[in-house]
């Protein structure tokens, strides 16, 4: 499954993805969710590099 989003957008989910990654990340790593901290700091990783997978269309609107 192939996602293509316009330059703008793009950049709107890569900085929300990025900033929700590594707050998950940070949390999981500063042991804030006990036991699940460890799922948590995992989660956060794959979050922050989704946007990896994402392809920009090249048009802009």
């Amino acid at each position: 499954m192939a996602v293509a989003l316009p330059p703008r957008q793009y950049r709107v989910v890569d900085w929300g993805s990025k900033l929700v990654g590594i707050i998950a990340l940070a949390a999981g790593l500063e042991h804030l969710f006990g036991s699940l901290s460890i799922p948590v700091a995992v989660l956060g990783f794959i979050i922050g590099i989704a946007t990896v997978f994402i392809d920009v269309d090249g048009t802009d609107a």
